[in-house]
């Protein structure tokens, strides 16, 4: 890692090449009280996704081997785990993109692309999300986010509001063109109005 020039902002990174040849890593970020920052890295194939809070702590979502749970995991603001690791995805993912959201209250939202074969997504992969309250108990369960399923619904973003009402952001995609979408949610996650399209062009965003 390199590229760094505030001398309050630290980052540091962990390894461990598996008998698969992949590389598992981690990035872990030391912010100033007050700031907020988030840090996606993917690695031979492994996606991970980390945001902070204000006070230091942060969260990080990862998916390990193929075909494994997304997982995910609190830590105090000196690295230290607050608590053990919590799946994120109730079945099997294959190498999702993840992104992580946290509320003004310290709630947070985690999203991400799941295939078929274990979801209720009737096409190739669609996007779910999961809340969790602030000392990372999942709130409800996980649900679908895109309504429109034919064909692959990937790469989400997700944002919670100062409201704790959240958005879902992800890219639509079937032979013909691809769209940007997205879904307004409430706090407590029922739909705001129906899903939009975000972009203007629609062949290939």
């Amino acid at each position: 890692l390199s590229g760094w020039t505030n001398p309050q902002i630290q980052a540091s990174w962990f390894g461990e090449f598996k008998a698969t040849g992949l590389l598992e890593a981690a990035v872990l970020l030391r912010l100033p009280k007050g700031a907020e920052s988030r840090l996606r890295l993917t690695v031979e194939g492994r996606s991970q996704d980390a945001r902070a809070r204000g006070t230091g702590e942060f969260v990080v979502a990862w998916v390990g081997d193929y075909d494994n749970p997304v997982k995910g995991r609190q830590f105090a603001s000196n690295r230290n785990p607050i608590a053990d690791q919590f799946n994120v995805s109730p079945g099997l993912t294959f190498l999702p993109d993840i992104d992580v959201a946290i509320g003004s209250g310290g709630q947070f939202v985690i999203a991400y692309e799941a295939n078929d074969d274990d979801t209720n997504d009737d096409s190739f992969n669609g996007v779910f999300a999961q809340r969790f309250d602030s000392s990372g108990t999942p709130t409800g369960g996980a649900f679908l986010v895109n309504t429109f399923t034919p064909d692959n619904q990937d790469h989400p973003g997700v944002a919670v509001l100062p409201s704790g009402d959240f958005v879902v952001t992800w890219q639509s995609f079937n032979p013909a063109d691809s769209d940007v979408k997205a879904q307004r949610f409430n706090s407590s996650a029922g739909k705001l109005g129906t899903e939009f399209q975000v972009s203007v062009s629609t062949c290939f965003q």
